[in-house]
């Protein structure tokens, strides 16, 4: 009679193990598991509660007037109206009056007002739109020079994609000049 019972017992605690202790132990494992996840992303989170608080203070760190700058460097809006209006003040520099002619705008100057509110990046990935903007204006090719020399170093980000000279006719020193340049806005 010991031997069975024995064998009852041991018959029971396997059967007990399987139907009660092991499903339980399993899911102490995935529980467990789940809390290692979650561990993980609250120091994920942490980390990044400091990186935010970092770059806040590094944003606080920069004045106003640098704000400023950083603003025209790369807007956040198109602005085509202000862009024309910086490019028309830079030539009107008093060591060459120029008359710009023709302004036009192409590019991402499309995008839909809420797309720009929301800063909804492009299926490309770009976190920033292009603006193509194109003039034309007659000069001497040293008043040309200086114009691109200032227009470079205004604080628009700008790249010359072509220009083109052409003889005015009138005379050998003056032509006609078409500029198609790039500039950028974050989006």
């Amino acid at each position: 009679m010991k031997r069975y019972s024995i064998i009852l017992y041991i018959i029971l605690s396997v059967a007990i193990f399987f139907v009660v202790i092991d499903p339980k132990y399993q899911e102490v494992q995935e529980l467990r598991e789940i809390k290692q996840r979650n561990d993980e992303l609250l120091d994920k989170a942490e980390e990044l509660k400091r990186k935010r608080q970092e770059l806040t203070d590094r944003y606080n760190s920069i004045t106003s007037s640098e704000r400023e700058k950083l603003s025209k460097l790369l807007p956040e809006t198109i602005d085509n109206i202000r862009l024309q209006l910086n490019i028309d003040n830079i030539s009107k520099n008093p060591e060459y009056q120029l008359e710009l002619q023709s302004f036009s705008f192409s590019g991402d100057i499309d995008n839909k007002a809420e797309d720009i509110n929301n800063r909804v990046i492009d299926s490309s990935g770009k976190k920033y739109g292009t603006i193509n903007v194109s003039f034309n204006f007659t000069s001497s090719y040293p008043v040309f020079k200086k114009f691109m020399s200032d227009l470079e170093d205004s604080l628009r980000i700008v790249d010359i994609r072509d220009f083109s000279i052409a003889s005015s006719g009138t005379s050998g020193q003056i032509y006609n000049f078409s500029v198609s340049l790039d500039t950028y806005w974050l989006r």
